[in-house]
């Protein structure tokens, strides 16, 4: 069973694209046909260039040619894009309904009305 769950978690995690904006250079040593010289020239070109836009950018890292960018195509990811503009909120904003109760007023009447009733009930048992 645990062999069958290793087997299970390798796949899932090897399905899992790189993003090669964040990646570290062992991270993107792990991508097919990338070796510690392509990696580094990777994190330079970011480094010197920014971002990468899309995978397909890769093209113009020196050392990655059309082969090598049809083995990453399926296990490089460039990241989520950033969101434009200032992020909604996705439930309405809800006003305060409580009050403090540390300044709230206690309704006296109601109170003595609930603790004799309960005295009540607890004489009459």
């Amino acid at each position: 069973m645990f062999v069958l769950f290793c087997m299970l978690f390798s796949c899932a995690f090897s399905l899992a694209a790189v993003n090669i904006n964040a990646a570290s250079q062992q991270e993107l040593e792990a991508l097919p046909g990338i070796g510690p010289a392509k990696a580094k020239a990777i994190a330079e070109y970011r480094a010197q260039n920014g971002a990468f836009k899309s995978v397909d950018d890769l093209i113009k890292v020196k050392g990655i040619g059309p082969a090598v960018l049809a083995k990453l195509k399926d296990q490089a990811s460039v990241g989520a894009p950033a969101p434009k503009g200032p992020a909604k909120p996705v439930l309405p904003a809800v006003k305060n309904r409580v009050g403090n109760m540390h300044t709230a007023e206690w309704d006296s009447k109601s109170v003595q009305r609930n603790m004799l009733n309960n005295l009540f009930l607890l004489e009459v048992k």
